[in-house]
């Protein structure tokens, strides 16, 4: 008896123990998924993704409570003048069967479910207008439109931040995105691309379509880009300072060359009537006067050939400056053509 007694509270102290440990394992996974959520949250936000949070929270706590299946037109602080929101709130049965249309910048199919499930929908709407390069930017290319987007919240949850939810389309029908102001571009033969930005930061690029639009199937902010290329405005003002750089080099060359052949020509001139004036002279200084003699005559025909090289520098550089002019012209007139 007592051995049974023994037995049976080894047992259930081993039980115990057993407990505890898968209590203790339960705990020990909560905690970690707890705390990777939040390091993964923290690794997730951006600009963008705070800013989203930021107009949600202010919507919710700027309508109180709104009413279902109305649009409503959210009026955002003055340091986000050029920014336009609207908020609507829908039952899941109605995005269901009707899809949603409340937007002309979206259209959302039906057959439509929010995932993690909820009852009801809150549909936020963004045109980031003038503030889209300062919240968005896509390496090597430029926005011709608008930076524009929709997303979904759960509004049974108390955080703004982790109620944004997912919606899934059940059918083979896509998402609309229309854009109601997309810049033409000077070079027709650039291709545009519609850009979708997750809320991880990722980017997606796809087509755009007939009538400025883009076909997507996920909720996000979509905008329309073209590879950058330098303005064509500032390409041709560079070609305008160094063809004026050009021509008032030519000419400074052209100046300076003549002026340092003249001054030569006169120096050569100079020592040559010196020299004249000694030859007259030259027995009465002796061999020494020879001597001296003969370094002025080597000295003058060094002028000379620097003065002969100077003359054909000259002309050359007069020769190169026509060519030049007679260039110009033919660029300035295919330059103006452009304008």
């Amino acid at each position: 008896m007592l051995d049974h007694v023994y037995c049976t509270d080894f047992w259930c102290e081993k039980e115990f123990l057993m407990g505890c440990r898968r209590d203790w394992l339960v705990v020990c996974i909560i905690f970690n998924a707890w705390l990777w959520q939040f390091v993964h949250g923290s690794e997730r936000y951006n600009a963008g993704d705070l800013l989203d949070s930021f107009v949600y929270d202010y919507a919710i706590k700027k309508l109180h409570r709104p009413r279902t299946g109305r649009l409503y037109n959210v009026v955002l602080p003055a340091n986000f003048s050029g920014m336009e929101v609207s908020f609507v709130r829908l039952r899941t049965r109605r995005l269901w069967k009707n899809g949603s249309n409340y937007n002309s910048s979206f259209s959302i199919p039906p057959w439509v479910l929010p995932w993690p499930f909820t009852k009801r929908v809150d549909l936020v709407y963004q045109n980031l207008g003038n503030l889209s390069s300062s919240y968005y930017n896509v390496p090597n290319y430029t926005f011709v439109a608008p930076v524009i987007g929709f997303l979904a919240y759960d509004p049974n949850r108390s955080s703004a931040s982790y109620g944004l939810i997912e919606l899934h389309l059940l059918s083979d029908d896509p998402i609309i995105v229309r854009f109601p102001n997309i810049s033409t571009h000077e070079d027709g033969n650039v291709t545009m691309k519609c850009v979708r930005f997750d809320v991880n930061g990722t980017l997606e690029f796809s087509n755009v379509t007939v009538k400025s639009s883009c076909i997507v199937r996920r909720q996000g902010h979509f905008s329309v880009v073209v590879p950058y290329q330098p303005n064509q405005a500032i390409r041709k003002n560079y070609w305008v300072m160094g063809i004026a750089a050009g021509v008032v080099g030519l000419v400074l060359l052209l100046v300076i060359g003549i002026l340092a052949y003249r001054w030569i020509k006169g120096k050569g001139s100079r020592k040559w009537r010196e020299i004249l004036k000694e030859v007259k002279d030259w027995t009465q200084f002796g061999w020494g006067g020879a001597e001296c003699l003969l370094l002025q005559v080597l000295e003058l025909n060094r002028l000379s050939r620097i003065a002969i090289f100077l003359d054909q520098v000259i002309e050359f550089l007069a020769h190169a400056f026509i060519y030049f002019l007679h260039g110009l012209f033919g660029k300035f007139v295919l330059l103006f053509s452009q304008f």
